[in-house]
């Protein structure tokens, strides 16, 4: 068997070429030529073959084109096991000497050793033999979505960059006469191609054509200037210089080892006092096998909660725990979503690019284009792309990577409007856990010493991680002081937020930052229930105590929760009940201290 695809696709058996029938059958052929020996994700064949909306029976449409692939190869004698299905997608295999870009990528590859050992006469055989093998456009004449119109178009630069080392190879060889029809011909084909020029007026040059080769000079710095509105590069002047002062210029050596792909390992050093959360590591890490598997049916797990509950240090250790799942890098962006400076999407995208090996002039100016460009490069690759402290759904979405690699995102907010394949919401952490973490700060001998205190200190801290980590460190500052003295100072509740802070760390300044995201009313919503003294509420009973109707007392009860200042709870009596994490009420509290109270709350024995 033999099968072409840089061109119009073309398979031909022992008896000559092979039809295949429709453009869909030729698009998903063309799909699994593309990636070798890969397992094609239904996922993106269904994207490549309906750029618009699929109809409702595309899976089993593939499948029937599936099974008129195989028909067809085994028409030709092939064996079956060319063409195989896998959880979640499919496998073409061939070898080199089956499949033209296969062997276009081996012969382009020796080409670039042989250049990089200086021995020229192998590197333009073996690019000579690669260029050779081209028909024309990969995919001509098909109707293919942006993945697959994005590998195109990197097939054809790498074939650029081959044919660039064919030419200066065989510069350097001395065979100038034969270049100079075929160098005309490609000036026509890419006449903004600076290398194409240079490499004319060289040739031009070593055969004594020199009026000829200054006037190709002229030509393209002409043709700059009509398509682009620019002067061409060094690389033109630096040709028409060597000629003018009699000097033949040197064929341009173009990179001899194109630059692989990069891998990025961008994740935060893991925290080391991540404690209580295993039972919810392990949940992430079952959500994200299916998403390896190519078995889920979303890509995007959600880690919510408070202030300082621990979302990115929880991130962070699970992302580096998938590593053996996503072996193709971690991205890692950090959006701002809770310090009032929201990251634009746009922008993130960019960077991300960047990152990943793209040129940053050849970026796409818009949102669109970065988009396609970024889900193509990940579409066949494994990674984990953990987006930390997103404001909102609308700024996560255009960051998501494609089917195959895991989005994983923290919020403050609960993100109602992303479609996630599973969220956790951080609880509190227990007990047990809240003294293990207080020991990794003052050591076990402190606390069994001091068990009453540091039980206090615990207690005082509400099992809020980012209240513990800041009280450790301020004890283990004062290895002097008993904890008793910590534990005293913080069973004032009026002050108590006031012991949360030590350095850059501060507990009250990540409820701020969610307070000043809320709106005037929510905001007087909030004190309001500060000076309740309970943290367990209803819609029914915070109408009746705030003096509000109770629809609008439930609909900023829901906005609250969005803004992972208050969770769901239990029902009560029929009624949604919501608890307020004790943190955030001392807040709500001293908001309301600090603010007044602008709702009246009704008298107790109104209740129900």
């Amino acid at each position: 068997m033999k099968f072409a695809v840089l061109g119009p696709l073309e398979v031909s058996g022992p008896t000559g070429v092979l039809p295949v029938r429709g453009a869909r059958q030729t698009t998903l052929l063309t799909m699994l030529l593309m990636r070798p020996g890969q397992n094609v994700r239904v996922g993106d064949l269904v994207n490549g073959l309906w750029r618009d909306e699929p109809p409702p029976s595309a899976v089993h449409n593939i499948r029937t084109h599936v099974s008129g692939l195989r028909r067809l190869l085994a028409r030709a004698g092939d064996v079956a096991s060319r063409l195989v299905s896998l959880p979640g997608g499919y496998r073409l295999t061939a070898r080199a000497d089956e499949l033209d870009l296969l062997w276009f990528t081996a012969l382009a590859e020796r080409a670039d050793r042989a250049l990089q050992e200086g021995d020229d006469a192998t590197a333009a055989r073996a690019a000579g033999d690669a260029v050779a093998l081209w028909r024309g456009r990969p995919l001509a004449g098909l109707d293919v979505g942006d993945d697959l119109a994005v590998q195109a178009e990197a097939l054809e630069e790498r074939y650029w960059a081959t044919f660039s080392k064919w030419i200066s190879a065989r510069l350097s060889l001395g065979e100038h006469d034969d270049l100079v029809p075929i160098l005309r011909e490609k000036v026509q084909e890419r006449p903004l191609c600076e290398r194409v020029w240079a490499s004319l007026a060289t040739a031009l040059h070593a055969c004594g054509r020199t009026g000829d080769a200054l006037a190709a000079c002229a030509e393209a710095r002409q043709t700059f200037i009509d398509e682009l509105g620019i002067e061409p590069g060094p690389e033109i002047d630096v040709v028409r210089s060597a000629i003018l002062h009699g000097t033949p210029p040197a064929p341009a050596r173009p990179t001899a080892v194109a630059p692989p792909p990069v891998t990025p390992h961008q994740l935060p050093p893991e925290p080391g006092d991540l404690v209580g959360r295993r039972r919810v590591q392990r949940r992430l890490a079952r959500a994200a096998e299916a998403v390896a598997r190519g078995t889920a049916t979303g890509s995007v797990v959600l880690v919510t909660g408070e202030p300082g509950i621990g979302k990115s240090a929880l991130a962070i250790a699970t992302a580096r725990e998938l590593q053996d799942m996503f072996p193709d890098g971690q991205l890692y962006v950090a959006l701002g979503g809770t310090n009032g400076q929201a990251r634009d999407p746009c922008g993130v995208l960019g960077a991300v690019l960047s990152s990943l090996g793209w040129h940053t002039e050849r970026l796409p100016d818009d949102m669109d284009g970065r988009m396609a460009l970024y889900r193509s490069l990940l579409a066949h690759r494994r990674v984990v792309v953990l987006l930390d402290d997103a404001a909102s759904a609308a700024q996560v979405q255009p960051l998501l990577p494609g089917n195959g690699s895991l989005g994983l995102v923290t919020s403050r907010r609960a993100l109602f409007d992303l479609d996630a394949l599973d969220g956790v919401r951080l609880d509190a952490l227990s007990d047990s856990a809240a003294l293990e973490l207080l020991a990794h700060y003052v050591g076990r001998e402190r606390i069994e010493a001091e068990a009453e205190a540091a039980h206090a200190i615990v207690a005082a801290c509400a099992g809020h991680p980012l209240a513990i980590r800041i009280a450790g460190a301020r004890m283990k500052a004062r290895p002097g002081h008993p904890l008793e003295v910590f534990a005293e100072r913080m069973s004032d509740e009026t002050h108590r937020l006031d012991e949360f802070n030590f350095g850059q760390l501060s507990v009250r300044r990540g409820y701020a930052t969610s307070y000043r995201a809320l709106d005037s009313t929510c905001q007087a919503f909030l004190r309001s229930l500060g000076s309740l003294d309970r943290r367990r509420i209803t819609a029914g009973q915070t109408a009746v105590e705030l003096n509000v109707p109770a629809p609008v007392a439930d609909r900023i009860l829901e906005a609250l929760v969005e803004h992972g200042l208050l969770f769901p709870d239990h029902m009560s009596r029929g009624q949604a009940a919501y608890r307020m994490p004790a943190l955030a009420h001392l807040f709500a509290r001293e908001r309301a201290r600090i603010e007044g109270i602008p709702l009246a709350p009704a008298r107790a024995a109104a209740l129900p």
